[in-house]
């Protein structure tokens, strides 16, 4: 009796697999749309210009509420709400060149605190006499909160630096595609800057 209530149990769990064999889905992303490079120039009253995506916006600043900085007026945020990104820009009015030399260690400072997590730390030296803005771009590789900096100036009275930061905790591989998108843009908008005043 016990053969046949054991054959009988058998045959049930046998018949309610279906006979497929359960496999895991793989993880995937959601599928990005990237939108058509267009760019606006900024038509704000600000010591600086340039060209920005019509797909992101430019807002004052939050960070610049929390100062006692008068600069703090000229600090913006460009955001990319399609791809819940944000570039950060501040802007300082030179006293000296002391004061030239500490913000230039100061960004040097903030990009190199993400060396504990980078593989590597890209330095490109910009120089566009024409305009007379000069630079630096720092690219950072790796799982960091930041892989762009930069910081433009004119060496004498203006100083403006800029970091991109993506709202959600990213890997690198799966960011790729999307900061290669807004890195492009970053890059127009170093191209396209120049000093308003």
């Amino acid at each position: 009796m016990k053969s046949w209530i054991n054959l009988l149990f058998l045959l049930i769990v046998l018949s309610s697999c279906g006979g497929e064999v359960a496999v895991p889905k793989p993880s995937v992303y959601p599928r990005i749309f990237y939108p058509e490079k267009e760019y606006d120039s900024v038509n704000v009253i600000l010591p600086y210009a340039f060209e920005k995506p019509k797909y992101a916006n430019l807002e004052p600043s939050r960070d610049g509420r929390r100062t006692t900085n008068p600069d703090a007026k000229y600090w913006r945020n460009l955001d990319f709400p399609s791809f819940d990104a944000t570039l950060h820009l501040s802007y300082s009015t030179l006293n000296n060149i002391a004061h030239l030399d500490s913000l230039k260690e100061e960004a040097r400072r903030l990009t190199y605190e993400h060396a504990f997590r980078a593989d590597d730390i890209q330095q490109i030296l910009l120089n566009q006499k024409e305009k007379n803005v000069f630079g630096t771009v720092y690219l950072i590789e790796g799982n960091t909160a930041t892989n762009l900096n930069f910081y433009l100036t004119d060496s004498s009275k203006h100083f403006f630096r800029g970091s991109l930061y993506f709202n959600q905790k990213t890997k690198p591989d799966s960011i790729l595609p999307v900061f290669s998108f807004i890195k492009a843009d970053v890059e127009h908008l170093i191209e396209t800057f120049r000093w308003s005043k």
